[in-house]
């Protein structure tokens, strides 16, 4: 095998792209036995969608490929011996570690060189190869490009087919199978690699671990590395083991997963390169003012996705409405994280009052010109009329507000014109200055089920059915329950029958408020219960913030004897509310 290449990269660049020098990178690589099906599904293929993308412009990819096959070192002897029938090439024979080698090589190679960011995109035994070459590196001092990395359905802890497929006389001598084996060198070898070198992965690269709800060859427990903490939490995707790759257009969960860690590489290359905000000298930061709020499993639902930036790209403005619970906050936010790298300022206001507005204009006044802050901070006029004259004379800048009940109240806060772009979220449907508004659906019969599935990892229940009909199929309250089940390992039939139980002791001690609040009390209910069983302290915490504002509620201001026991209080209610 010395001097024959076993292991390609090739980066594909369209003809249209060419010349604007990307400087991010996209690397595919496939597992065992599939060179040439894992990145394609019938006319559609992974290539081609990132590169046809149009919020991924910044980006070329490449597919690694190696040889690799499903067939023994001595069936292969034997088939290669018959001349003009068949090559099985050199795959049997083939070591992970000969793999690895050839991997760096191709890193090394000058057109890889050009690049200044690098993601791996990995499915199966390609995520082994990738993660190997990361590790291997780090085992000889030496720095790596690679800035994020996703496996899908990779045998970490080895796959026990493996072993079975090694006890078959086809397979017997296969250097490849050997190593997926649990317990073989290569795995165990990983495994301590990953212990050892646990820190520096955190500290260098962003890692997303995903996991096939049906897989037949990799248990979930196996395509999570043993070393993984609550940073790097397992992302399911729905589907078998090869059958989460299968791509149709821009829609399915895998591609989803792929597309967010994109678009995060995307955004901090801009963050880097651009000198944002220049105001008076003082800032150059792109600022992003208040958290973003993201769901756990965010739908996604590309009609109203493209909907807001039509409307921001027509009249720079877009009003999103529907009841609370519908999903309003999480599609702005969606939007949010999918296109940051084209503002240069970002804004999400509590705007459920005019005061709250304020304040967060407060705020950001501080990031944008500090001095004139420090002389204005006890005039609001001033630093009202500093915020919209800001708005009014820069560009490349989004402000969302969140959560508006008044919309006078925000008028009279709103610059007279603009060059950014405005969100709004409003349970208010009446908005005669920015018709037309977005309104949010209820989730069809079949997403509901889908997000209960993906939410809680659990496989299909028919009680599902009823439970979303009794859900009314309002996001919030789906999010609950698949919650619910998810943190207590129980049945979606356990949490039917017990929502019946409770909504109807609702009804019977108050009288019966709108349909959706009903359904939220009931689910809020329920999980109160469940956390008042594993520790009642946690409920009187609760009772005690809902007296206070929402955002930025200060520690120091709670008094606790065991300060200990506020943090296991605070631990206690991030898992299960």
């Amino acid at each position: 095998m010395e001097g024959t290449s076993l292991l390609s990269l090739k980066i594909d660049i369209p003809k249209e792209r060419q010349n604007k020098n990307n400087t991010i990178l996209v690397v595919l690589i496939h597992g065992l036995g599939a060179p040439d099906t894992t990145w394609e599904n019938n006319d559609t293929s992974w290539t081609k969608l990132l590169l046809g993308d149009s919020d991924l412009e910044m980006i070329d990819v490449g597919v690694v490929k190696y040889d690799t096959a499903h067939i023994s070192s001595n069936t292969a002897n034997v088939l290669n011996k018959i001349q003009n029938v068949v090559t099985a090439g050199k795959g049997p024979f083939t070591s992970l570690e000969v793999l690895i080698r050839e991997l760096k090589e191709e890193l090394n190679s000058d057109k890889v060189k050009q690049y200044e960011k690098i993601m791996f995109v990995t499915h199966s035994m390609g995520g082994l190869i990738g993660m190997r070459y990361i590790l291997d590196e780090f085992n000889r001092n030496q720095k790596i490009n690679i800035n994020e990395f996703i496996s899908m359905a990779t045998p970490y802890n080895g796959a026990d087919l493996a072993k079975v497929y090694e006890s078959l006389p086809f397979f017997k001598s296969h250097e490849q199978i050997k190593s997926l084996k649990t317990n073989s060198n290569f795995i165990d070898d990983t495994i301590r690699l990953l212990v050892k070198y646990n820190d520096k992965l955190k500290n260098e690269c962003n890692f997303t671990f995903c996991y096939a709800t049906n897989d037949e060859y990799v248990s979930r427990e196996s395509a999570i590395p043993p070393i993984v903490d609550s940073k790097w939490e397992g992302e399911p995707l729905g589907g078998s083991h090869s059958g989460i790759l299968n791509v149709n257009l821009h829609n399915s969960r895998a591609y989803d997963v792929v597309k967010k860690r994109i678009l995060n590489l995307i955004q901090n290359k801009v963050h880097e390169e651009k000198h944002l905000l220049q105001v008076n000298g003082n800032c150059n930061h792109n600022i992003i003012h208040n958290t973003l709020i993201e769901s756990v499993e965010y739908t996604y639902r590309e009609i109203l996705d493209k909907d807001i930036s039509s409307q921001l790209k027509e009249k720079k403005v877009s009003v999103i409405t529907g009841p609370g619970g519908i999903g309003k906050t999480q599609l702005a936010a969606n939007y949010v994280n999918n296109y940051r790298h084209k503002y240069n300022l970002i804004g999400w206001i509590n705007a459920s009052d005019a005061i709250s507005i304020q304040n967060s204009y407060f705020e950001l006044v501080k990031q944008l010109d500090l001095v004139f802050w420090k002389d204005n901070f006890d005039n609001q006029k001033a630093i009202l009329e500093y915020m919209k004259s800001w708005l009014e004379n820069n560009s490349e800048w989004l402000m969302i507000y969140d959560n508006v009940k008044n919309h006078k109240e925000l008028n009279d806060l709103l610059p007279s014109f603009w060059n950014g772009h405005i969100i709004i979220t409003s349970q208010n449907a009446k908005w005669s200055k920015f018709k037309p508004t977005i309104e949010v659906p209820k989730l069809s019969n079949k997403e509901s089920i889908d997000f209960l599935m993906k939410r809680a990892e659990k496989n299909y229940e028919p009680e599902m059915e009823e439970l979303v009909e009794l859900l009314d199929k309002f996001p919030l309250a789906l999010e609950h329950a698949a919650a619910y089940v998810y943190k207590t390992s129980r049945t979606f039939a356990y949490y039917l029958k017990m929502f019946k139980e409770r909504q109807r002791e609702i009804l019977c001690n108050a009288k019966k408020p709108e349909d959706y609040e009903y359904t939220i009390a009931t689910t809020w209910d329920i999980a109160f219960n469940e956390i008042s069983s594993v520790c009642p302290d946690a409920i009187k915490f609760i009772y005690f913030i809902s007296f206070l504002a929402p955002d930025d509620i200060p520690l120091d201001m709670i008094k606790f004897k065991d300060e200990n026991n506020l943090y296991s209080i605070i631990k206690i209610l991030e898992d299960d509310l």
